[in-house]
């Protein structure tokens, strides 16, 4: 597929997270999507100013939408490499040929390094495997420059969770330049006036169904502010998510993954990869757990 065409569904008006956004946010993505300098991977060289200018917004106006948008992981943006990407653009956007994929060794190119630059790579290399045999033999036959970046499934936890901590990071950098105006904090009195209507997650009950649910992955021996944060979030995402037979259902659906279990062997000679409670409640792990990409 050309950089320079991508396929938006009709169904994105249907879509939970994309009608939640104000119409701002909407825009952004929108705006991103079709970007001229989007390349085919779904990501690019720009920065939150340089966006801003583009439509013609102040930047704490262009923070604050893609603030809204972060949060849904419906983007991502490193400040430091000057890069934006949409997570789930090789899912709407797949390679329609196995030419596309070679071109994939020459975007990536345009892609500044840093850690979404690997996220990317991941990406494409899970699209191309969910093909046929033509698709994977062209991912196969990119440049080890390309692939370099792929981990094995011993690396994939720190390097996702590694992710995750720099998207936190990202998005506490954008919430602080977005409070600094005054129809900010307005909203943050609003956020905060639904959190004291969301009921308390209850950790111990959760750690508890992990264990009874869950015995063959490692036990919770400490459970800290972090971790403690990570699951509130994750309650806090949606109503659904504040029962406990909702959790009891998400950690039986992971005791079907024999990957996520440690029933599949190791990368080489390394142990097999098995997930912890703090791994499944990352929200970039939650969503791919929930999606059941780690069922296949």
């Amino acid at each position: 597929m050309s950089s320079k065409y991508r396929k938006i569904s009709t169904r994105i008006w249907n879509d939970e997270k994309f009608i939640s956004l104000s119409d701002d946010a909407k825009l952004l993505f929108i705006f991103l999507l079709t970007h001229p300098h989007m390349t085919m991977l779904g990501a690019m060289r720009a920065t939150i100013p340089g966006l801003a200018a583009e439509l013609k917004w102040k930047p704490e106006r262009l923070s604050k939408a893609f603030l809204e948008a972060s949060r849904r992981g419906m983007v991502r943006h490193n400040e430091g490499a000057f890069c934006v990407m949409l997570p789930n653009f090789l899912k709407h956007n797949p390679p329609e040929s196995p030419n596309v994929i070679t071109a994939w060794g020459r975007c990536i190119e345009d892609i500044p390094d840093c850690d979404l630059k690997s996220l990317i790579i991941q990406e494409a290399r899970l699209v191309s495997n969910s093909m046929s045999e033509k698709f994977i033999k062209a991912f196969e036959s990119l440049p080890k420059a390309f692939r370099k970046g792929m981990p094995n499934q011993e690396q994939e936890q720190e390097q996702e969770q590694e992710q995750e901590q720099e998207q936190e990071k990202e998005i506490s950098r954008l919430r602080l330049l977005v409070d600094s105006q005054a129809d900010d904090q307005e909203e943050e009195k609003i956020d905060c006036s639904k959190e004291e209507q969301t009921p308390p997650c209850p950790h111990q009950e959760i750690v508890a169904l992990y264990h009874e649910i869950l015995p063959m992955c490692d036990r919770v021996k400490i459970w800290g502010e972090t971790r403690q944060s990570h699951l509130r979030q994750r309650w806090r995402e949606k109503p659904k998510h504040q029962s406990l037979d909702f959790w009891r259902k998400y950690f039986e659906h992971v005791s079907k993954s024999d990957f996520l279990i440690g029933n599949k062997p190791g990368y080489k000679d390394k142990p097999p990869f098995r997930a912890t409670l703090e791994w499944l409640i990352l929200p970039t792990n939650f969503i791919k757990v929930v999606e059941g990409k780690y069922h296949r």
